[in-house]
């Protein structure tokens, strides 16, 4: 399965899980049922704190509360507020057993491909027929 495959089944199931949560809480209203506390912090999180805060201070004091108890949303905006890069594309691991190092790349489509590849004589970076895989954008509920 490739990238772009991945990221499409990836929406797909995003849209999924934004149109079950709210067909729930539809459901459950009938019902009359009280909705569950998590029900409620997700689609807050889900509808209006997708944006991590640009101010840094203020990215601090509203990640303060956030524990190993916090919600997946927090989690996941807490760790996109300390590692903030590149949106356009997306990085692969990488690892070299017989250095002892490793790290992450960006994704490229040429990579590895006879006649358009200069590695290993050529880094990446200095590649002249470099073609990064372009990451989607998500589309929010």
């Amino acid at each position: 399965m490739d990238y772009k495959e991945l990221l499409g089944r990836y929406n797909v199931l995003l849209e999924q899980v934004d149109r079950l949560t709210k067909e729930n809480i539809q459901l459950k209203a009938q019902l009359g049922l009280p909705e569950p506390e998590l029900i409620q912090k997700t689609t807050s999180v889900k509808n209006t704190e997708r944006k991590i805060p640009d101010d840094k201070s203020a990215a601090r004091k509203s990640f303060s509360d956030v524990d190993n108890q916090s919600d997946t949303f927090s989690k996941i905006r807490l760790f996109m507020s300390l590692f903030k890069g590149r949106e356009d594309v997306y990085a692969k691991r990488w690892e070299n057993k017989n250095k002892g190092m490793s790290g992450y790349s960006p994704v490229c489509l040429n990579e590895w491909q006879s006649g358009i590849c200069a590695k290993p004589k050529t880094s990446c970076s200095k590649c002249e027929n470099k073609d990064y895989a372009v990451s989607q954008p998500r589309h929010h509920a």
